[in-house]
Formats: structure tokens, C-alpha cells, sequence
């Protein structure tokens, strides 16, 4: 390009370093980043969050937290996507510590959560079988006005599965069928397991049971 006459500008190495980043391409991205640097040119929200998302989910977390450093010293205001990216990024390391503390640090900065934020957290909580951690982030998504997804649905879904716990799953099931969607099929085969885990394949249907919660108090 700069043979041509025509010199990068931010969002030429903006659109670059997305590029390279969602290619897990991490050193080319580094080096755009230190170009921009020696021009004196400053990276915006979408790269910082281009590369904190990249790292992240590579497990790099240490370096997204770098990255992130960079971002708040240079005056750029993280967003939810930011916080998203951490989040996963301490999940994917098993830090649910820190990966709480972000979620709380999304409100001290007034940002609002979505369903990824949720989302991300409650599978990880799933996936380690602390089920009644994950029921309390239910809580405080549906007390701020975010309601479960399918992708939720089916997290719990699974988990009372794996815990032989599939009359309670059909329960879930059914809720889900009212209140947010069709089943795809992820939800099918999640449940088909769950029955032929215990060896009721040949059971592998849903019936309604209005006066039994899923939620084992």
C-alpha cells in the first residue's frame, strides 16, 4: 500500500489485526500493534478486543491481561465484549475466581452483561459439576432482566443428564418448549443420552409434568 502512495491509517491495522487475530495468527497481530506504536497511531475498542479475545481463547489469559493493561493505560474503555473475552479466558484455565470478579467488575464499570456473559460462566460452573453456583447466576440474570437461551437450557439440560438426573431434564425440557424455542437438535441428542445412560433408551420422549421443578431445592 505504501508503495502505492496510499499510507495504513488506524483502521487499515485495525481491520488487519481483527483479521490475524480470529486467525490465531497471534505474532503478525503483535507486530501490526507495534507498527501502530512507532507511528503514533492509537488501537481502538475492536482491536484491543480482537486480540484479548484471541488470547483468551487460546488460553493465554496472562497476555490478554496485558493486553487489557495496554487498553486501560491508554485511555480506551473496555465494553462487554472486552469483559466477555476475560471472562472465557479465565474459565478456559479454571480461574472461576477471577473469572467472577470480572463479572463483577462489568457493573462497577456500568457496563450492562448480555447472554454471553451468563452464558459463559454457567457452562464453566457446569462443566465442573457445581450446578448450584451456576443456579445462582439463573438468579441474578433473570433478577437483571436477561432471560435463559437455548444455549443455557441445554448447559443445564446436560448437566442433569451426566448426573442421572433425566426425569428432572425432561422437566427443564418442557419449560424450555414454553418459554424460549423449538429444541434443536443438540437439545434431542443431549436428552437421547441422558436415557440411554441409564438405560432407557427406548424412553427417549417427553410428557408434561406441570407440578415437578427441575430445580431441586
Amino acid at each position: 500500500m505504501s508503495s502505492k502512495g496510499c499510507k495504513p491509517n488506524a483502521i487499515t491495522y485495525t481491520t488487519l489485526i481483527d483479521g490475524f487475530s480470529k486467525a490465531v495468527r497471534l505474532q503478525e497481530a503483535y507486530d501490526l500493534v507495534s507498527e501502530m506504536s512507532a507511528k503514533r497511531l492509537s488501537l481502538n475498542i475492536v482491536g484491543y478486543n480482537s486480540l484479548i479475545s484471541a488470547l483468551s481463547k487460546q488460553g493465554m489469559i496472562q497476555q490478554a491481561l496485558e493486553i487489557f493493561g495496554d487498553m486501560s493505560s491508554n485511555g480506551c474503555k473496555p465494553d462487554i465484549f472486552t469483559f466477555n473475552a476475560l471472562s472465557l479466558g479465565f474459565c478456559k484455565v479454571d480461574k472461576m475466581d477471577e473469572a467472577l470478579g470480572t463479572y463483577r467488575d462489568i457493573f462497577l464499570e456500568g457496563v450492562i452483561a448480555n447472554i454471553v456473559t451468563y452464558n459463559t460462566l454457567i457452562h464453566a460452573f457446569l462443566r465442573k459439576g457445581k450446578i448450584q453456583e451456576a443456579l445462582k447466576l439463573v438468579n441474578d440474570m433473570l433478577f437483571r432482566g436477561c432471560p435463559l437461551d437455548e444455549i443455557t437450557y441445554n448447559g443445564f439440560i446436560k448437566a442433569l443428564c451426566n448426573d442421572g438426573a433425566v426425569e428432572r431434564a425432561i422437566v427443564l425440557f418442557e419449560e424450555m418448549l414454553r418459554k424460549v424455542t423449538k429444541p434443536n437438535h443438540v437439545t434431542c441428542n443431549i436428552l437421547i443420552n441422558g436415557f440411554c445412560r441409564i438405560g432407557k433408551g427406548q424412553n427417549a420422549r417427553v410428557s408434561e409434568r406441570p407440578d415437578t421443578s427441575w430445580i431441586d431445592t
